[in-house]
């Protein structure tokens, strides 16, 4: 979730709130599943978005984002490189 916030320039508690057409939360979620290993239903109460079905509705939406537009993918990009340099940080 800090990677997400530092490659968005927004505070945590911007996680938790619901914004129309908001990458942030669809993102975190995408992370979270993939690196922290949590299930939707896990994200959904963990960013207050509902259950496992909203998030994967959210998650359906950015995946499809993903396939045609290139500023979502970069985004994406900065998000995985800011997760592998902690991961080679951390010891």
């Amino acid at each position: 979730m800090s990677a997400v916030c530092r490659v968005f320039n927004v505070d945590r508690s911007v996680l938790y709130q619901r914004r129309r057409n908001s990458l942030i939360r669809p993102m975190a979620a995408k992370f979270l599943c993939e690196y922290g290993g949590h299930s939707q239903r896990e994200i959904g109460a963990l960013l207050k978005i509902g259950n496992g079905a909203s998030v994967s509705k959210q998650l359906k939406k950015l995946s499809q984002l993903l396939t045609t537009n290139k500023d979502v993918q970069k985004l994406r990009m900065e998000i995985e490189l800011c997760l592998k340099t902690k991961e080679r940080a951390d010891p």
